[in-house]
């Protein structure tokens, strides 16, 4: 890690970047809010498999965008960084809503240029899925009953953002772009009857943009 930290110096001092104050007094952290918006990029397709009517299904096109919070703890040595984080994402289309909290951790490179900072960052983690739809059920009750889903996937994250130093404070954003793998969902019903299929999935790929305000611990 020294060796990498001392090349990387030498390669911003020849290219006349300053490199980052905290690179001489040792590692920074940054307790760090932000907040934006989620935008799904795929389809979905709810499906109810009922033991006594047979299977239907509810087609939900893209999810509708919605909310994108985090709450996240960075820490840089010189120009290389993690982050480890908790989120919550939302979106909705007509009546199905659908909730995801995220637990992720990403590995980050930056360029100093001053009190600018621009960085790639990717990483991993585990989203925890939740969502409600109404179900449609072949001789059913109206209103119709809602039927709740739960899912845990692994999910893939890759972004650029920038953070702007102002002294003790940091104020940035970043936009992602997150895979969430296929998981099978559970489900459960508000009616006495039970319904589960394992072919019933989520697709919640999509893109985040976020804007966050932080403040730093130099160590």
């Amino acid at each position: 890690m020294r060796r990498a930290q001392a090349l990387c110096s030498l390669v911003l001092a020849l290219w006349g970047v300053p490199a980052p104050a905290a690179a001489a007094g040792g590692m920074e952290l940054v307790v760090s809010l932000g907040a934006g918006v989620f935008v799904p990029t795929r389809d979905n397709w709810f499906v109810v498999n009922n033991p006594v009517f047979g299977m239907t299904g509810l087609g939900v096109d893209t999810l509708r965008p919605g909310v994108d919070l985090e709450l996240a703890l960075s820490a840089w040595w010189g120009v290389f960084g993690a982050q480890v984080g908790v989120g919550y994402l939302a979106a909705s289309y007509d009546e199905t809503s659908v909730a995801v909290v995220p637990v992720t951790a990403l590995l980050r490179l930056r360029l100093p240029l001053g009190s600018f900072a621009p960085y790639l960052e990717g990483g991993g983690g585990v989203g925890f899925t939740s969502a409600t739809t109404p179900e449609l059920v072949t001789g059913g009750t109206y209103p119709a009953p809602v039927a709740s889903y739960g899912a845990s996937a692994l999910e893939w994250l890759a972004g650029v953002g920038a953070e702007l130093d102002l002294g003790s404070f940091r104020l940035g954003g970043s936009v992602r772009y997150v895979w969430v793998e296929r998981s099978a969902l559970s489900s459960s019903s508000s009616v006495p009857l039970r319904y589960a299929n394992p072919g019933m999935r989520f697709d919640l790929d999509g893109f985040t943009a976020t804007v966050n305000a932080g403040y730093r611990f130099g160590l």
